[in-house]
């Protein structure tokens, strides 16, 4: 009777339009042309696509425009420069993409400057190449996540620079440091310190005769005329933790170390004996402002200056840490905090009127500064480079050259499964291969899973490096075990409520020889633990999860498994598809319909229907293989792939098909405002969906001053205009009556995640009357 009551209900809407041909004009958008798009996900007027080479595109405004995205943007820290005469330097700081065993990392940079900082030019970190092994070689085949701490211009030939690395070993990675001077202007680099370990560097300066480099527990001097260091830490006299942040050179005896755990010591002598600031802690810089008059900047409230030489300090009032204090223009004082520049007269601050004018300049925290007269550039986090011609008055961005070792790793990135709950959307991406090996196995970097709160503007990693934590002397049950390697996150599902499921294969080199596995894992805390959700899969990769309540189907290479207990056990159902098991198939996805309907599309026999749980399969088109599959109601689907002989549209459950290929190989398809999306290379391809002369395509017949339908993020509001809705029907296109909702408000919610993706029938009962739209789902 309720299936009678909903035709009966659809009779008055339109006339149906059963068997009726479609109309595919395909409408192509072009977004990043020779890159395959892979994945597309939407919520409410938001949606994104992503894919090979790092591409991924956004809109906020249902589709009218799409914007790139990167989001690996190279946002370089630059911690340190310096330039003398024409010649100079700028070191970048690694940035970490994303977390997961082995964290992945671009390469810091190293530029340079023959023009007094005008131009700049990337450095080629194979120059870094003075031969030996990963301990003190950072260009070494196994070392990744070079990070330059600080460097140091001498004169036109010869510099300095102090960088970290890591090297890959099985069981996890090795830290090394070095200090690396070159003496023919960049086109070569030596390690002069040898393997420093986990030491931190954090200051190289020259006086016009030596070279002093410090940092955690360091203190050494060398001269540009020599390789050699000099050991000088025991000078210091502070008990031997000190952690030295910066050095400061006053003509060519006065030094000021200023560390971050003893505070402050001076040395007169040139590094021979120091004294210390008794009445400073910690601090992160040091200026002589004369010969009374002495800055010290530090943390929150911890800035100081003394004008006698130290026996008495005046806080400077200045609630925020001062990282640098970067010198004098113009009578005034430049301290650097956050990404905002301090200024103060000089007059000022020896006359104890603490009184500061600020300025932001940048993005990130500001580190570092260059004053030459009315010339001033500054350096800090996120990218910040700026300079200033006229004193300060005016500041502009310095530009800076593409860097080819990061555009080559993002050329590789390669996200491959995306999804939306609530007002979270995640991807997952591919492994990226480390090391090409041309006679043994090859190393892989991770791939990873990161998400988003606000559309892509920002993300967060969930780390796979906690991946199989559940089992983890287990090869076969964790890809993050020392023996383990390439670890490929590939498919990811958000089923709500903090719970993920995600399948990973991954290479166990444990005996030897290569094993794949693969597994998929579930975890109910967004990715902090992870538990075995089924057995070892083997190098069987998983395409497709379908879900509806308890029932599961996992579709893959040669792989099709169904449970009907949300995964308590799983039964092998792939025989009952193929037979003979003599096709060797990728079934590449999977759709639960009603009453034990499944749709299972495969990569060589086109697309198969089983109404009775997949017990039993019949082929439903000539189709010999396809990609993606959607349903769009009981009567009308549709399943594309790379040629036209492998997309194909029925509007009268299968008894005729149509030809709909839009001309490009496509990957995955979508529903968005009211148009079907099929995701290809390089392009998106678009055609409405009251083209497809779907059974509710006609115009349906409501009375817009009673009911409205509201799309919101993760629900579709039912509001009546006057009067309360006593109750709320939802049914299936097939007629079935799925939910029933009494609100006794005028306002009826629907939850998204009650509902499967698609197109259903509301009635909304006010006063009596049924009121009737349709709704689709996401």
């Amino acid at each position: 009777m309720k299936n009678f009551t909903l035709l009966t209900i659809l009779s008055l809407l339109s006339v149906i339009t059963f068997g009726q041909e479609a109309t595919f004009n395909w409408v192509q958008t072009e977004l990043n042309p020779g890159h395959n798009l892979k994945t597309m996900s939407s919520k409410g007027n938001e949606a994104f696509i992503a894919g090979y080479g790092n591409s991924l595109f956004t809109t906020a405004d249902n589709g009218e425009n799409w914007k790139a995205v990167n989001i690996f943007k190279a946002e370089y820290s630059f911690p340190d420069f310096s330039i003398k005469g024409n010649t100079g330097y700028a070191v970048g700081s690694r940035v970490q993409l994303y977390d997961a065993s082995h964290d992945v990392y671009t390469n810091g940079i190293i530029l340079k400057t023959n023009d007094a900082g005008a131009t700049w030019t990337n450095i080629d970190l194979n120059s870094l190449n003075n031969g030996g092994d990963a301990s003190v070689n950072p260009t070494d085949t196994l070392c990744y996540g070079l990070d330059f701490l600080a460097v140091e211009t001498v004169n036109d030939s010869v510099a300095y620079c102090a960088l970290r690395w890591n090297e890959y070993t099985e069981a996890g990675k090795n830290d090394h440091v070095g200090i690396f001077k070159t003496a023919d202007s960049a086109k070569s680099w030596i390690n002069i310190s040898g393997d420093l370990g986990s030491t931190y560097i954090k200051s190289i300066v020259y006086n016009d005769s030596e070279v002093f480099i410090g940092g955690n527990k360091y203190f050494m001097k060398t001269t540009p005329d020599s390789n050699e260091l000099t050991d000088i830490f025991a000078s210091l006299n502070g008990g031997g933790s000190e952690y030295i942040w910066d050095i400061t050179l006053r003509g060519d005896s006065e030094l000021y170390v200023t560390t971050s755990t003893k505070g402050v010591f001076y040395s007169t002598d040139g590094g021979e004996t120091f004294n210390k600031f008794g009445t400073i802690t910690s601090a992160w810089d040091t200026y002589r402002l004369n010969d009374s008059t002495v800055v010290v900047g530090g943390g929150s409230n911890k800035s100081y200056v003394t004008t006698d030489n130290g026996t008495t300090w005046n806080s400077l009032g200045i609630s925020t840490s001062i990282w640098e204090i970067a010198g004098e223009v113009n009578d005034s004082l430049y301290l650097l905090a956050g990404a905002t520049i301090y200024k103060i007269a000089v007059s000022d601050i020896t006359s104890g009127n603490y009184s500061f004018n600020t300025q932001d300049v940048a993005y990130g925290n500001l580190n570092d500064a260059y004053i030459d007269g009315d010339k001033v550039f500054i350096v800090g986090n996120d990218l910040s480079f700026v300079t200033s011609t006229d004193g300060g008055q005016n500041w502009s961005d310095v530009t800076i050259p593409e860097i080819a070792p990061y555009t080559e790793l993002m050329e590789n990135i390669d996200f491959v499964a995306s999804g939306w709950a609530g007002d979270t959307a995640y991807l997952s991406l591919n492994r990226v291969k480390f090391v090409d090996y041309s006679d043994k196995d090859d190393i892989y970097w991770s791939g990873g899973i990161i998400y988003s709160t606000d559309n892509w503007e920002t993300y967060k990693t969930v780390d796979v490096a906690k991946v199989g934590k559940a089992n983890e002397t287990d090869p076969a049950m964790n890809p993050n075990h020392e023996k383990c390697n390439a670890v490929n996150p590939s498919y990811l599902i958000d089923l709500g409520n903090k719970t993920l499921l995600l399948w990973a294969g991954w290479f166990d080199y444990s005996t030897g020889a290569k094993v794949e596995h693969s597994m998929v894992f579930k975890t109910e805390d967004t990715g902090k633990n992870w538990t075995p959700f089924t057995e070892d899969l083997g190098s069987n990769y998983l395409q497709d999860i379908a879900i509806d309540g308890d029932l599961i189907y996992l579709g893959g290479k040669d792989l099709l498994l169904k449970s009907t207990n949300a995964g308590a056990s799983f039964t092998n159902i792939y025989p009952n598809l193929d037979i003979d098991e003599d096709d060797d198939m990728f079934i590449n996805s999977v759709w639960i319909g009603d009453e034990g309907e499944v749709f299972v599309t495969t990569s060589v026999d086109g697309v198969y229907k089983s109404v009775d749980g997949g017990d039993t399969f019949t082929q439903i088109s000539d189709a010999s293989g396809s990609t993606v599959f959607y349903k769009f109601d009981h009567n009308s689907y549709i399943f594309l792939g790379s040629t036209s002989g492998k997309s194909l549209f029925t509007n009268n459950d299968g008894e005729t098909w149509q030809a709909c290929h839009p001309g490009a190989a496509v990957f995955d398809i979508n529903i968005y405002n009211e148009k079907l999306y099929a995701i290809a290379r390089g392009s998106i391809y678009t055609v409405d969906l009251n083209d497809l002369e779907l059974t509710t395509s006609s115009p349906l017949i409501t009375n817009s001053n009673v009911i409205k339908l509201q799309y919101h993020t993760d629900h579709i509001n039912v509001v009546s205009s006057n009067n309360y809705i006593e109750s709320c029907y939802v049914y299936s296109m097939s007629g079935k009556l799925v939910n029933i909702v009494k609100p006794n408000s005028n306002i009826c919610r629907l939850n998204n995640y009650d509902y499967k993706p698609g197109l259903y029938i509301i009635s909304a009962e006010v006063e009596g009357q049924k009121y009737v739209d349709k709704v689709v789902f996401k």
